[in-house]
């Protein structure tokens, strides 16, 4: 399996052996700039985990604005359930705290399955 990045529609998909990483850029972020990015993890023979990557900066940037709209009590708070907070903005960023979430069999603690299997019936 060879490491590195590929593009495959709509996903910038990073191939590590330990795991997939696919990111959902919008059309005009750069990979090297990402700060705020839906991103699928797919560990091999446990299934796929959702995060949203944000840096520091950006959960700034997010709280400063809803201060001026209203929004989460005029940004007093930042919540979510998968999310995944970094330092330094950047695909690179991303792909390290993913490697060492997979590498500490943490992933599972703070991220969300995202195919759950199906109820047996019967």
């Amino acid at each position: 399996m060879t490491t590195g990045w590929t593009y495959e529609t709509p996903y910038h998909v990073f191939t590590d052996p330990a795991f997939v990483l696919r990111l959902l850029l919008g059309s005009d972020e750069r990979l090297d700039e990402v700060c705020n990015v839906d991103a699928f993890i797919e560990v091999p023979g446990k299934g796929t985990w959702t995060a949203t990557v944000f840096t520091l900066d950006e959960v700034r940037r997010l709280m400063d604005r809803w201060r001026t709209t209203g929004e989460y009590a005029s940004g007093a708070y930042f919540v979510g359930v998968d999310d995944l907070i970094i330092r330094e903005p950047g695909a690179d960023s991303v792909v390290a705290a993913v490697r060492d979430l997979v590498a500490k069999d943490s992933y599972d603690l703070f991220l969300i399955k995202c195919d759950e299997e199906e109820p047996d019936d019967g």
